[in-house]
């Protein structure tokens, strides 16, 4: 199934903090570039990237409109990003970044984690999407890679960097 079947028939219209069984969606796999620029910080990443609903429940709990509107960009998001960014102060490992394509000063942030599955193999877990208007909080964080497909092999270099271009 994917990911606007899972919103329609397990996720919408369900009420605030209400369980919702348990199932984790494959999302797609990051693009090689990402792949080898996120290989930095572990060796044995797959690239395929899932979602779980318990994720997109709380995204839906917590902005209802922005996620009915939203779910379907996912895979976008986490196949196509414009940035990605190292979270190193939240429960994610990294930040996939895409601009709104109806207002280039919003942002889409999808925080990812490292996630091992059952078959034993380190992929990508989404916990959750959410706008960001405020460049300054995008900032603060690393980049791991930028849309001109740039590997960004410093640390310290930020998105201030990119998105002052």
């Amino acid at each position: 199934m994917d990911i606007q079947t899972i919103f329609d028939d397990i996720i919408d219209k369900t009420d605030p903090k209400s369980n919702v069984p348990v199932r984790d969606v494959f999302l797609c796999s990051i693009s090689p570039n990402i792949h080898y620029a996120l290989k930095k910080y572990t060796h044995f990443l797959n690239p395929r990237t899932y979602i779980s609903t318990i994720s997109i429940k709380h995204a839906y709990d917590r902005r209802p409109s922005f996620t009915k509107q939203y779910i379907g960009a996912i895979k976008n998001i986490i196949d196509d990003p414009d940035y990605v960014l190292r979270d190193s102060d939240k429960k994610g490992d990294f930040i996939f970044v895409k601009r709104s394509e109806s207002n280039l000063n919003k942002f889409i942030s999808c925080p990812v984690q490292l996630c091992i599955r059952e078959s034993g193999y380190l992929c990508l877990k989404c916990i959750t999407f959410f706008p960001t208007k405020n460049k300054s909080y995008l900032q603060k964080y690393p980049t791991v890679w930028d849309r001109e497909g740039e590997l960004l092999l410093h640390r310290d270099t930020t998105l201030a960097r990119c998105v002052q271009q």
